[in-house]
């Protein structure tokens, strides 16, 4: 069995969005302890930083 330890947040995101990314790599990694990352450090701050001036609709 593989050990897929994924590090990130749906912060703000739609499942589906993450899911097109997440699921291909997950499935196609070979490694053990493999890192997937979906939300970077620099992308949380970015998103963090520009909340004031740009509204996302996420819930309808």
């Amino acid at each position: 069995m593989k050990n897929v330890v994924i590090t990130g947040s749906t912060l703000g995101d739609k499942p589906e969005t993450v899911a097109k990314f997440l699921v291909p790599r997950i499935l196609s990694n070979t490694k053990q302890d493999a890192h997937i990352v979906w939300l970077t450090t620099l992308k949380s701050m970015k998103r963090f930083i520009m909340s004031p001036f740009s509204k996302r609709e996420l819930l309808k």
